[in-house]
């Protein structure tokens, strides 16, 4: 069994039945408030990998659902800039398990890992 750091959205239905899954299966879950975390870009860069940064966007954030941010638009460094000054744009949630580092939820993934 492996200690899973979470962070989430606290009150998000999805998130709330993502960290169930992972203890009954038996992990350790340490919820952490991914809004009110100092993210800097290095940090954000080790969830994110080399997936295309518009895909690491939370597509519910208001400023993406009313048409005021497009993701696909954005360099990479203007994309990682606002996502440290507005956490709610990054997709949850992200995850470190031991020295991995994860976002989106897939079991497949997980079950790689642990």
């Amino acid at each position: 069994m492996a200690t899973i750091i979470f962070y989430e959205k606290p009150g998000c239905r999805n998130n709330t039945r993502q960290k169930a899954l992972l203890a009954e299966a038996g992990h350790v879950v340490e919820a952490r408030n991914l809004l009110e975390q100092k993210w800097t870009t290095e940090e954000l860069e080790k969830f994110f990998g080399s997936k295309p940064i518009a895909d690491c966007f939370n597509t519910s954030a208001p400023a993406i659902t009313s048409g005021q941010l497009q993701p696909e638009s954005l360099s990479r460094n203007e994309a990682l800039a606002l996502m440290v000054k507005e956490p709610i744009l990054i997709k949850r949630p992200l995850m470190t398990i031991g020295e991995h580092y994860l976002q989106g939820f897939s079991m497949d993934r997980l079950h790689e890992l642990i």
